[in-house]
């Protein structure tokens, strides 16, 4: 093992002597970036939170000064070992590091301030509460000035617990909830136990879920994550009084986006609903690019059953898209199609395949009673 690989093996297990030896080593000439593995083992130091080995490196001085190349933006060691230190919530390290950083640079150019957003990002409680204990010049920006601030952030991430801290701050600290579309970002997260902090509170802080033309709803069709996505627009469409959801805002935009993102998850919520929310017949009667949302629509026994002039447009890709229904009997009977509502051609193609899946069963179910 060479000489660069034993210090990052080192760093990363703690190891001071080795480190040490490591640092001595006469024919490895290291300095402070963060490409070298000189940088590299700091950095990893910092996110398994060896403070021992943190203290040794940040002692070096010259080229091996790991604040020689910080700036705010230049992704030097120090700033990215902050970071990994915050983000893996390595307590003891960051507090290394932020009186280190305090000794040396004399104040804060943002580096705080990014270490607490990352620390929002990841969820780590206790270190975004040591970041917001700094006063003065020290001061971290609880805001933010784009849709990646740390509030939004720790809602996206679904840290219930950071949000809760976040929203208990008061004065100049106050957390403005509807900067940045925070809602909105959070349905489309599917952070249901967010939503549900956020849609309780009062006051200046009650949540508008028609905003933005029911920006919220929208884009909760869009989530990622399949129960993530289902549970989100569940969560809204439960809503009553003044808070219920228009399904139909922007002439069914939210059908539309579940079906250009193949949510078919989201599209099978969609279609269940009934009376005035119903999905009205000319909005199902669109192209779909994903198989899996076009198999939900071909369930449909009603008025909205897409008729065969529709289903001959794309009469191959219509075809293939329900041939996976025919790959085993348990798929077939879920798929609850009634072949009565498909082209003909398509028909063809699926009823003999599934008639075989049947008799295949029933001849199984036969074969084992004349055994008893």
């Amino acid at each position: 093992m060479g000489i660069n690989a034993s210090f990052i093996k080192a760093c990363e297990g703690g190891d001071e002597d080795a480190v040490h030896a490591a640092l001595n080593h006469t024919l490895w000439c290291c300095r402070a970036d963060p490409h070298h593995d000189f940088g590299r083992g700091f950095i990893e130091a910092c996110a398994r939170g060896h403070t021992g080995v943190v203290r040794h490196i940040l002692r070096l001085e010259g080229p091996r000064d790991v604040m020689k190349s910080h700036r705010m933006f230049s992704m030097g060691p120090f700033y990215k070992g902050y970071t990994a230190a915050c983000r893996e919530g390595q307590l003891n390290v960051v507090r290394q590091l932020t009186a280190h950083y305090r000794d040396k640079q004399g104040r804060q150019d943002g580096c705080y301030s990014w270490g607490f957003a990352v620390a929002c990002d990841a969820g780590q409680l206790h270190v975004v509460r040591e970041l917001l204990a700094l006063r003065g010049d020290e001061s971290v920006d609880v805001h933010g000035d784009s849709p990646e601030c740390p509030f939004v952030s720790a809602c996206v991430g679904g840290h219930l617990a950071v949000v809760r801290e976040l929203l208990a701050l008061t004065g100049d600290r106050r957390i403005d909830v509807h900067a940045h579309n925070a809602f909105a970002w959070t349905c489309q997260a599917g952070q249901v136990h967010v939503m549900r902090e956020l849609l309780a509170l009062t006051g200046d802080r009650y949540i508008d879920v028609h905003a933005g033309n029911e920006r919220a709803f929208r884009m909760a069709c869009t989530a990622e994550g399949r129960d993530a996505g289902t549970h989100a627009v569940q969560e809204l469409l439960a809503l009553t009084g003044d808070r219920r959801i228009d399904v139909h805002a922007r002439n069914d935009h939210a059908w539309h986006l579940a079906n250009a993102g193949g949510r078919d998850d989201v599209a099978r919520v969609l279609l269940a609903l009934t009376g005035d929310r119903r999905i009205p017949a000319h909005a199902v009667r669109t192209l779909y690019s994903y198989d899996s949302v076009l198999r939900e629509v071909l369930r449909l026994r009603d008025d909205r059953a897409l008729p065969y002039e529709w289903q001959e447009q794309q009469l191959d890709h219509n075809r293939a898209a329900v041939m996976p229904w025919t790959r085993s009997l348990t798929a077939w009977r879920a798929s609850g199609v009634h072949l009565g509502t498909l082209h003909p051609v398509i028909r063809r193609a699926t009823r003999p395949k599934a008639e075989r899946l049947v008799w295949r069963a029933r001849r199984v179910v036969c074969a084992a009673r004349r055994a008893q």
